[in-house]
């Protein structure tokens, strides 16, 4: 039997007769039925003098005053109509079985209620209406004042208790026993202390058990009373008393989940395990406690992005095998008994449930946020995905999740997952090419080591023997293989030899003609975007994402927010590097002149060969790996990913290969960092034609080049005006495509770079300037610097002005980077230029290739499989990029080595194969890359342009 009692906010209900105005709580509650009465009232369930709950108002603060006007936060709803909507709610409510699982009752509960504090009935059943303060009522009178009742209870709840009838169906709960209840409730004001001595006991009530056994109950009617006897009335005391059991469905996803869960929607032994778990969280089992404590329920941070309901999977998995946690016996713990060792009595598993909402209630930042929760529920492994997905969907249909109520969302289930790695795969293609790769990459390493080993011991038998000169000629130490001839297959092996690649790479002596003062640039801005890439590679992983943006804003962080913005120095040095060098080659412009336009064609191309070998090999198979990466991820990480690159690799990957994915949607990128390789190849191959028209004919190539840069800057003005482009984070995100990778709007830094790369190598000698122009300079550029990366500390300018701004930061921040490089090149110099170029840039400068393509990676795997998102705090953040700044150093100096350094030296082995050279006076190939920022590299620093 259940009964349905409004609260007459701690007064009897006489007292509410007596009183004109009456005040209703506004605390977030469950919600029962479907009618908005049952939203506007306070209410308490009684079932079979068992149970009670109270389910309170849920959507605003009602008033009802007799004669006098309401305030402003006060509203006047007559006795009648409050009423009739009860009536009309119970005529819709006690035909849905969600009302009837609210009330955790048998389908065919009878429903009594009260409003006004009395009750009357019609005598044929029905729900009548008598007067302004009447009782709405069906079939038979209502409980006493005692709310619950058990075995252990006092006599007179006992006896109160007792007057229920029984039900049709045997109103059995799902596990057949009723949950902890108060048994509260006054008859009179005076018992107020009486009240709230009971109310401060938790009683287990017990109804009929699974064997069928129970307490026999008796039934006695209560007699009927009317508004003007001052009888005891059907209320609960000025306590609100509120089932555990309850509160637990509509808090926690699980319990919720479990106490909806029907036999005809599951297999039999998912429903008979998740009705075990039922139980044993009623009985407080340990196992099923711990089941109850890895799944998630909600976290508070709502507003501010926190979607992350995800528990514990670690939790999950104490329930097959204890965690190796040693406790000794020798002191005294406050703890259950086995809380650590218990185990469930079957297999669970750790499931994530994705459901995405559309709630007012929380920031929509549009940027890579979906508003989807993600809730993590430890449930048997019987139950299937297509089950639990199932369940979760009525569970939210229902509307039970209190946070629906508060928050004012229904989320629509997008997919549910385990966070297990499936067999297939290891069968994945990506798979089979890295192994081939790594197994092909040691067994070179082997051969090159083998080659060495036979050299050394050659070169000892020799000193053995005598043979002094040999001595001489070659030390084990040295770099040389050890003779003067070899054939292309015994060089191509030397350059897996790893002892010679890390001499390279540690290698930091310089050349004369070299400029280590942009390994200094290269390093420090390798490092800030590093940073940027902590912000947007783990924004998927992080709770509180608007705090995030909140930080990023902040102007202690703008070196790292506006860290993309350094992309354009890259872009300026490698422009920079690619006219300088090619300009300084006096023999190879003459060569180009002299050459007719088939000649020019053959050697053009030529030089794309030599750098799409160089660059491709190491960035292939990080392709390759990013794309396996990223499917391990979404397989096994608890979080939504957003970037599927995975899927990206697997259709797009000939994109990549060509390197024109930057010429395609975002959303369709494999490894979208890689967007800037594919700019770097492109105005490699536009700025190459133009030199070689420069060295046809001087005159035009200015002209034509003038032209070009004119047009850049009148292009990047359209476009930003176009796309009304203001600095804000949504803007930015969403406008990527066009004002971000796209290669036409990110030129304007390479045509800076190869005008003072042409500038460098024209006038070197004759470029002279005094000390006080040399300082005047400097801090201009010094102001440039600072005011672009500082030029969105206000994010909302009218978009004219942002625009413009934002066109302008790109070419003074390209003119200061290529400016302190030209002058140091000349042979100005101060303090800031000798530590860009000391020894240590040196040496990370050869890394920053590796560092660049591989540091987003290692972000993603290090919070994607993380047990529990990540916060947003500045702090934790700068420990964790230097952290991440390690292991990328680490990763780049193995990749480098065995990658990078090997097909640069082999790249170089093919183009001397169609060189016609003398054997007296062998030539090395001056090639763009001989004059780099040092001297011993095997690369170019040109084409390691992040």
């Amino acid at each position: 039997m259940v009964a349905l009692a409004q609260d007459g906010h701690g007064t009897t209900r006489h007292d509410t007769a007596r009183h004109d105005t009456t005040r209703y709580d506004t605390f977030p509650s469950l919600r029962l039925g479907k009618s908005h009465a049952l939203q506007r009232l306070d209410w308490t369930i009684r079932i079979q003098g068992c149970v009670s709950v109270n389910i309170f108002p849920t959507s605003r603060l009602v008033e009802r005053s007799g004669g006098k006007e309401g305030g402003d936060d006060q509203q006047l709803i007559p006795a009648r109509e409050q009423a009739e909507d009860v009536r009309d709610g119970l005529e819709e409510a006690s035909f849905d079985p969600s009302f009837r699982r609210a009330a955790v009752a048998a389908s065919e509960a009878l429903l009594f209620v009260t409003v006004g504090g009395h009750q009357t009935s019609n005598g044929d059943g029905d729900i009548a209406i008598e007067s302004t303060n009447n009782v709405v009522n069906a079939t038979e009178p209502a409980l006493g004042s005692c709310n619950a009742t058990s075995e252990l209870s006092s006599a007179a709840c006992l006896a109160t208790a007792a007057s229920t009838k029984s039900l049709a169906g045997g109103g059995k709960l799902n596990n057949a026993s009723c949950v902890s209840a108060y048994c509260g409730g006054v008859e009179e004001t005076v018992h107020g202390e009486d009240e709230e001595e009971e109310d401060d006991n938790v009683i287990n009530a017990t109804s009929v058990s699974k064997g069928g056994g129970g307490h026999t109950q008796h039934h006695h009617h209560l007699p009927l009373t009317r508004l003007d006897v001052e009888e005891p009335a059907l209320v609960y005391g000025g306590k609100k008393v509120v089932l555990k059991a309850e509160v637990l469905k509509h808090t926690s996803v699980l319990y919720g989940l479990i106490s909806i869960a029907e036999r005809d929607e599951l297999s039999e032994r998912c429903y008979r395990e998740l009705q075990r778990v039922y139980s044993g969280i009623q009985q407080k089992e340990i196992w099923a406690m711990k089941v109850l404590d890895a799944s998630g329920s909600q976290e508070p941070g709502f507003m501010w992005g926190h979607n992350h309901w995800i528990g514990s999977e670690k939790g999950c998995e104490s329930t097959r095998a204890p965690l190796s946690i040693t406790l000794s016996d020798r002191y005294r713990r406050n703890m259950k008994r086995n809380l650590v060792t218990a185990l469930a009595p079957f297999e669970l598993d750790y499931r994530i449930v994705f459901a995405k909402h559309q709630s007012a209630w929380q920031v929509d930042v549009k940027f890579q946020s979906e508003n989807i929760l993600h809730i993590g529920v430890c449930i048997p492994r019987s139950c299937s995905n297509a089950e639990l997905h199932n369940l979760t969907e009525r569970y939210f249909d229902e509307n039970l999740v209190l946070a629906q109520d508060i928050y004012e969302f229904k989320p629509n289930v997008l997919h549910v997952k385990n966070t297990t790695l499936d067999r297939a795969f290891w069968l994945k293609p990506s798979v089979f090419i890295i192994g081939l790769s790594v197994a092909f990459t040691l067994l070179m390493v082997y051969l090159a080591y083998s080659r060495e080993q036979r050299a050394i011991e050659e070169r000892n038998n020799n000193v053995t023997s005598g043979g002094a000169a040999a001595a001489t000629s070659s030390s084990p130490g040295s770099d040389s293989d050890g003779t003067d001839e070899s054939t292309f297959i015994d060089r191509v092996i030397d350059s897996f030899n790893l002892r010679k690649n890390l001499n390279t790479i540690f290698r930091t002596d310089t050349g004369p003609q070299s400029l280590p003062v942009i390994c200094g640039m290269k390093s420090i801005c390798c490092f800030l975007i590093l940073c940027f890439h902590m912000q947007w590679y783990t924004f998927y992983t992080v709770h509180n994402p608007s705090v995030m943006l909140h930080y990023a804003e902040q102007i202690r962080f703008q070196l790292v927010s506006n860290a993309p913005l350094l992309v354009d120095v890259f872009f300026a040095i490698s422009g920079f590097l690619l006219s300088y060098n090619f300009i300084r080659n006096r023999s190879k412009v003459q060569e180009v002149k002299a050459n007719t336009l088939w000649e020019n064609g053959k050697l053009y191309g030529k030089m794309l060969l030599h750098r799409y070998l160089r660059l491709s090999p190491m960035y292939l198979f990080v392709t390759v790996l990013g794309e396996l990466t990223h499917s391990y991820i979404v397989e096994t990480s608890k979080f939504w990913v957003h970037e599927r690159s995975d899927l990206g690799c697997q259709r797009y990957w000939w994109r990549n290969l060509f390197y024109i994915q930057n010429l395609y949607p975002v959303d369709d990128f494999c490894l979208s960092w890689t967007w800037s390789l594919a700019c770097e190849m492109q105005y490699y191959m536009l700025f190459t034609v133009l030199l070689f028209v420069y060295s046809k004919s001087s005159k035009f190539g200015k002209k034509l080049f003038g032209a070009f840069a004119i047009g850049t800057l009148l292009l990047n003005i359209a476009l930003t005006l176009n796309h009304r482009f203001i600095p804000s984070y949504d803007v930015l995100y969403n406008t990527g495509d066009a004002l971000y990778t796209a290669p036409w709007s990110r030129v304007s830094p390479y045509v800076v770079g190869v005008y003072f790369g042409w500038l460098m190598a024209s006038s070197r000698d004759k470029f002279t300037i005094t000390q006080n122009q040399f300082r005047w300079y400097w801090l201009l550029a010094c102001f440039c610097v600072i005011f672009s990366m500082h030029s969105t500390i206000k994010r909302n300018f009218p978009f004219p002005i942002a625009s413009t701004v934002m066109v302008a930061v790109r070419w003074l921040i390209s003119w200061a980077a290529c400016w302190v490089i030209l002058a140091t090149g000349c042979g100005y110099s101060n303090i800031v230029t000798r530590i860009l170029s000391s020894k240590l840039f040196v040496h990370i400068n050869k890394l920053t290739y590796g560092i660049y393509l591989l540091n987003p990676l290692i972000i993603i795997v290090t919070f994607g499989v993380s047990d529990s998102s990540a916060h947003a705090d500045p702090i934790p953040a700068i420990v964790m990029a230097f952290g991440v700044t390690l292991l990328s150093y680490m990763a780049a100096i193995v990749f480098s080595a065995c990658f990078e350094i090997p097909y640069c030296r082999i790249s170089s082995e093919i183009l001397k194969l169609n060189r016609k050279v003398t054997k007296s006076a062998p030539e090395r190939p001056q090639t763009p890359t001989t004059i780099t920022t040092t001297s011993t590299e095997p690369c170019s620093s040109e084409d390691k342009i992040k």
